[in-house]
């Protein structure tokens, strides 16, 4: 019986020792010292069997009842053995990092080399903006200062009669002189024998003389070969559309300035040099025209409705030249429109 209790023990201590062998191996491969106590064989060699932990550093856990107890034990130092290893795993260097820092910096450069490309394609950029905005800015500044010299002069020459010899007064001006394309212009007209208003407060007859004197005076500026003037006679009355087709006939005496107006009033009529007329031809369900050339007659004659269209008998009759040329373009309007053409 105590034979068999020896091998037992003697096996138990086999197993102990290898488990001792294997730790300090492992400790040994993982770099970790652990303090031991050597002691020398009886022949003089050192091995693991002869060598003793040295358990004077351990302050806890020093005395373990049992199994249970030492799993315990155990199974915590396993976890903050884990948890070391993780944090270490996490703080090891990066042997790449070298590499990634050439990449890194290579890259830097490039973005770099091209940023100061850009910068300076910029600077050229803005340069030439400033130059085209300084350009732009005198040509438009010597436009509207032309037109503010002339609008008033304009304006006045629509406006005047015997009644108000000196006519009204029109003024232009910008909101902004420093920034003028930021900001708008302010276009005051103030008819003759009225106080100053604003524009939105001007009858639609003011406003139509006054738009007219804006673009007589933009075109003493920049002249047109010719003008296209679509009933603008519509929302004025006779003693203005007298003074309108009057001024209009002297610009086209004094300039070389050529006149189409479209109206449906006959002192734009008397003051034409051609007159052309649309009408809708019933047979031929088409649309017509008829011209008549009135430069032809001196001003002594005085030339009715009847002598220029042949309704009654006139001596002018057979000396007008009345031309009906029909044109393919259908019309569906029920009322005749005159055109009058100034030269």
């Amino acid at each position: 019986k105590l034979e068999r209790k020896k091998i037992s023990i003697e096996a138990e201590s086999e197993k102990l020792a290898s488990l001792r062998s294997e730790v300090i191996k492992q400790a040994e491969m993982n770099q970790v010292h652990i303090p031991r106590v050597e002691r020398k064989h009886k022949k003089g060699g050192k091995d693991a069997a002869n060598v003793e932990f040295d358990y004077s550093l351990v302050k806890e856990n020093t005395d373990v009842k049992d199994e249970n107890e030492y799993d315990r034990i155990k199974q915590r130092y396993m976890d903050e053995i884990a948890t070391t290893e993780t944090d270490i795993q996490k703080i090891s260097p990066n042997m790449k990092a070298f590499e990634q820092y050439n990449a890194v910096e290579e890259r830097l450069k490039s973005m770099k080399d091209d940023f100061d490309k850009k910068r300076t394609g910029q600077k050229d950029i803005v340069t030439e903006f400033e130059t085209v905005l300084q350009e732009r800015t005198e040509t438009f500044m010597r436009m509207f200062t032309h037109v503010k010299e002339n609008i008033d002069n304009v304006y006045k020459a629509l406006t005047k009669s015997k009644k108000h010899p000196l006519g009204g007064n029109a003024y232009l001006n910008l909101e902004d002189e420093e920034k003028p394309f930021l900001s708008g212009i302010k276009y005051n007209a103030m008819p003759p024998g009225k106080r100053f208003r604003d524009m939105d407060q001007l009858s639609g007859g003011e406003k139509t003389v006054a738009a007219l004197a804006l673009l007589f005076a933009i075109h003493s500026c920049h002249p047109a070969p010719f003008f296209v003037l679509d009933e603008v006679d519509a929302a004025l009355d006779s003693a203005n559309v007298n003074k309108v087709s009057n001024y209009v006939r002297s610009r086209t005496r004094e300039e070389a300035l050529q006149c189409i107006v479209i109206s449906l009033k006959d002192t734009f009529y008397h003051k034409a040099d051609a007159l052309v007329g649309i009408y809708k031809d019933q047979e031929e369900e088409t649309s017509g025209s008829l011209t008549v050339d009135l430069s032809r007659y001196g001003k002594h004659v005085k030339l009715s409705h009847s002598a220029i269209f042949g309704t009654q008998d006139s001596s002018l009759h057979d000396s007008a030249e009345l031309k009906a040329s029909p044109t393919p373009t259908r019309s569906s309007k029920k009322r005749n429109r005159g055109n009058s053409s100034s030269n």
